[in-house]
């Protein structure tokens, strides 16, 4: 069975694809994409357009790389 995470954080959306087998788990995969959803819109609480755009591109990518 393979499981793949990912975590959407602020400024980076990382990766991690784990195989399991015999009751062992072992890393097939990981990488970090920056996205930087904070720039130019941290004081006014909300994501910049520009920024959404970078997490969506981010987002499709990892999903690329798990299948």
């Amino acid at each position: 069975m393979k499981i793949a995470i990912i975590d959407l954080g602020t400024n980076t959306f990382n990766l991690l694809v784990i195989g399991w087998d015999n009751n062992a788990a072992h890393k097939i995969h990981s990488s970090k994409i920056s996205v930087r959803l904070g720039d130019g819109g941290f004081a006014e609480k909300r994501i910049q357009d520009v920024a959404f755009n970078r997490g969506l591109m981010a987002f499709s990518e990892h999903m690329q790389q798990a299948r």
